[in-house]
């Protein structure tokens, strides 16, 4: 036991902290433009969250890559493992740039649809959406490069590499966003163009980090595409549904209430990300531990990975929510000087926090069934729970009954469902053919 929380802490860790560092500085650059005008905090927040959704949409195939390089590494293929590197690099740059251009050519028509967009903060967003454009390339380069790193169990390097660009993006948001040296304010234009900077320094940072075996592997032929993509279309599809349902129709419902609501959901997001964070990271430990036991058929390990990841992140999330709890007044005025804002952040900050904490099994439970190449069974579950959520939520809009308690409660109810579903289907059905 001791040595499983030992490996999960030694991976996650480092990632944690790094996380938690470039999280702070998003926060900052937020606080500096956040004051500006205070529609640029739902405006960041609504076009981080779905850049966020869409690079887990697409970041699936690194996500492919991660578990079968990790399955590879258990079997000792180190060949197969290579030639993983060079088709997971391509298929991420080939999906990176279809993408950006298609923001820079729909982002306003996106914005005024989905989110109903309208006047100054459609012109605002439009900026932000804009600049922003590369963001997809550079995360989805950024997640294999980190993946090979993380396969290797070498995650002190990210958190290095971390440090150094968190303290970039600071000095570039303050550079840009007040304008010195001669540089001219550029608001919330100069946050996603410190944001991009930083990031493309990560990449090539990453790059030079993994330089020999990134070198040995692009020599080889990109041959396991058909692989990646095989094992990426039910988890790309996995991550639409989530996406699509708590991203857009999630959002969009929110932002039809009005811009007050959105901006106090916002700061709930954000403050409750810190809370979320343990989720992403040690949830990514299970996908590569769980993965190397899958190769090596051990059960054994696979359980213990799991349940132990699953309970430090509750503790976690617990210890970080709580935290919230008790100084959400002070983050909201660090974010915006708006008192409605702040009362309504104060009236659900309650709610938020028990409607998120069902994501702490659903989370885990789900990259460990994924992992044991349970992917498609995942997806239909999910797509039959969210169905039902999204049919309710247009549901009561339509009967006029929709507001911001009852979006953030099927928002709980959707992620405990589903949780619990993964729990029983984890010990009864899909181990049941190993043996102990």
């Amino acid at each position: 036991m001791k040595k499983i929380i030992s490996n999960l802490n030694k991976f996650a860790l480092p990632l944690l902290s790094a996380n938690l560092l470039q999280l702070l500085i998003g926060q900052l650059a937020l606080s500096l433009v956040g004051r500006l005008a205070v529609e640029n905090v739902p405006v960041i927040n609504t076009i981080e969250g779905l850049l966020y959704s869409i690079v887990g949409i697409l970041g699936v195939f690194s996500l492919a890559f991660n578990m079968l390089s990790s399955k590879a590494l258990g079997e000792k293929n180190r060949e197969s493992f290579e030639h993983l590197i060079a088709s997971a690099l391509l298929v991420s740059v080939f999906v990176g740039v279809i993408f950006m251009a298609v923001t820079l050519i729909g982002a306003n028509f996106f914005l005024h649809s989905i989110y109903h967009f309208e006047g100054k903060i459609l012109e605002t967003a439009r900026v932000y959406l804009n600049t922003m454009s590369p963001y997809v390339l550079l995360m989805l380069i950024s997640f294999t490069l980190t993946n090979l790193i993380k396969v290797e169990k070498k995650t002190n390097y990210i958190l290095y590499v971390s440090f150094a660009a968190a303290f970039l993006q600071v000095f570039l948001s303050y550079l840009f966003i007040n304008g010195l040296f001669g540089i001219p304010k550029l608001g919330i234009f100069g946050a996603a163009l410190a944001t991009i900077l930083s990031l493309l320094f990560t990449v090539c940072f990453y790059c030079y980090l993994s330089r020999d075996l990134l070198l040995k592997s692009l020599k080889q032929a990109p041959n396991e595409i058909q692989n990646i993509l095989k094992k990426s279309i039910p988890l790309f599809f996995q991550e639409i549904l989530e996406g699509i349902l708590f991203i857009v129709i999630f959002e969009a419902f929110i932002s039809r209430i009005g811009v007050l609501i959105l901006a106090s959901y916002s700061i709930l997001m954000q403050g409750l990300s810190y809370a979320k964070m343990p989720i992403a990271v040690y949830s990514n430990a299970v996908t590569v531990y769980a993965s190397e036991a899958y190769g090596e058929r051990n059960l054994k390990k696979v359980r213990q990975y799991t349940v132990w990841s699953s309970v430090i992140i509750a503790i976690l999330y617990i210890v970080c929510a709580s935290l919230f709890y008790f100084f959400n007044q002070s983050y909201t005025y660090f974010l915006t000087e708006d008192e409605l804002v702040a009362e309504n952040v104060k009236k659900y900050v309650v709610l938020a926090i028990m409607m998120i904490f069902p994501t702490v099994i659903y989370e885990n439970f789900k990259y460990a069934l994924q992992s044991l190449e349970k992917e498609r069974l995942v997806l239909g579950l999910t797509g039959s729970v969210n169905v039902i959520a999204i049919g309710l939520m247009v549901l009561l809009f339509k009967l006029k009954c929709l507001n911001f308690t009852i979006l953030l409660s099927i928002y709980g109810m959707n992620y405990f469902i589903l949780g619990v579903i993964f729990v029983f289907i984890f010990y009864r059905s899909s181990l049941r053919q190993w043996k102990d």
